[in-house]
């Protein structure tokens, strides 16, 4: 692997650790900062929610607070290839 891919790599998985400890912080900057909160929150967890429908699985997380360790780590998971690919198409 080449660096950029490992940047990628570690890159996803932290910015996708990050976005869901934020997200599920109170808000406190008003309703933007909590709508933009979950914006960030509903980008991240994208990729894994269309994995679930192609499977035929059921997703049922309906906020932040209710994501369980498999689905965040799956997220993490997916998140990580997924800049480890841009990576290396942009390297």
């Amino acid at each position: 692997m080449r660096k950029i891919q490992i940047a990628g790599a570690i890159t996803g998985a932290l910015l996708t650790l990050a976005i869901q400890f934020v997200a599920g912080l109170p808000a406190g900057g008003g309703e933007m900062s909590g709508l933009s909160r979950y914006l960030c929150w509903g980008v991240i967890q994208l990729p894994v929610l269309l994995i679930y429908q192609l499977m035929g699985m059921r997703w049922h997380i309906d906020g932040v607070l209710e994501t369980s360790l498999t689905q965040l780590l799956l997220m993490v998971l997916v998140n990580s290839i997924l800049f480890a690919l841009i990576g290396t198409i942009v390297g």
